[in-house]
């Protein structure tokens, strides 16, 4: 059964609905806030698929404002009250779908935001941490377990193309000894070894910049720049190889490049490598 549970991080500093997503379309919180009573009077309900909520979760619902693809997502509270905004993100299609097995969630204090990990058994049982960009409508889903393909997108706060020049392993660094002993010849003279980087991939989690933060690097495997503005900004979407698992097929995931995080170089291209760090957020698939 999945584990609900509530956000660690105090007042839910975690959640992507804090102005720290707004960073790579170069637009500061308050210029969205000042947007948000529009948008909730101009937004267009989504529908919860079936499924029950467990007991005491609040009603909510998911507003969808603007294009298909580049507008806000936004969480609404439903009370006796009244209605009451609970957060707003980007609202990005997702990439590939990936089958899943959902471990738990962390929820927000308006419990209508929700982190989500995961283990991917295709992927060799590899573990992901993701923002639902659905969660309001899809709490039911996740309640009866029902989850178990999502369709990641990513988007980039850091970004560069690796030139791949080769890292250099010296004595006393992990890994030296043992490359050192697999093959005497790599020893150069100074007892260094180079290690070639160019195609080499990895994911690594950064929970120290938000819980759905990764940091990433791989071959660009195709690239699409979007048809329109993101939030304001030019942007393009890259197709990234990031894992490949001793077991199980590689992970790839979609990276969405802004012109505020890019600046004015070309946007990569296919055989190059990309590093960057990203904000990982998925729907049900």
């Amino acid at each position: 059964m999945t584990r609900w549970t509530d956000l660690a991080r105090p007042g839910g500093a975690g959640c992507a609905s804090q102005d720290f997503w707004l960073i790579p379309f170069d637009r500061p919180g308050e210029d969205i806030h000042d947007r948000i009573e529009e948008a909730v009077r101009d937004g267009i309900e989504q529908p919860a698929p079936p499924g029950d909520l467990p007991a005491g979760e609040p009603q909510g619902q998911l507003l969808h404002h603007g294009p298909a693809a580049g507008g806000l997502a936004i969480a609404v509270a439903v009370e006796a009250t009244g209605r009451s905004v609970a957060g707003y993100w980007p609202r990005l299609a997702g990439g590939p779908a990936v089958a899943v097995v959902v471990e738990s969630l962390a929820l927000a204090p308006s419990r209508l935001e929700a982190m989500v990990q995961a283990r991917l058994p295709a992927q060799g049982d590899l573990r992901l941490i993701w923002f639902d960009q659905d969660f309001p409508v899809s709490r039911g889903l996740h309640a009866a377990g029902g989850v178990t393909a999502v369709a990641p997108v990513a988007i980039a706060h850091v970004a560069a193309i690796d030139p791949g020049d080769p890292a250099v392993l010296r004595p006393g660094d992990p890994g030296h000894a043992e490359r050192a002993a697999a093959d005497p010849a790599a020893l150069r003279p100074d007892g260094t070894i180079l290690v070639p980087v160019r195609g080499t991939v990895a994911l690594i989690h950064r929970p120290d910049e938000a819980p759905h933060a990764w940091e990433l690097r791989g071959p660009v495997r195709a690239i699409a720049p979007l048809p329109r503005p993101l939030i304001g900004q030019p942007a393009t979407r890259v197709t990234v190889e990031v894992a490949r698992p001793p077991t199980g097929a590689p992970l790839v995931l979609d990276v969405v490049l802004t012109a505020a995080v890019w600046g004015d170089a070309p946007w990569p291209e296919p055989g190059q490598d990309l590093q960057a760090v990203v904000l990982l957020q998925a729907s049900p698939a």
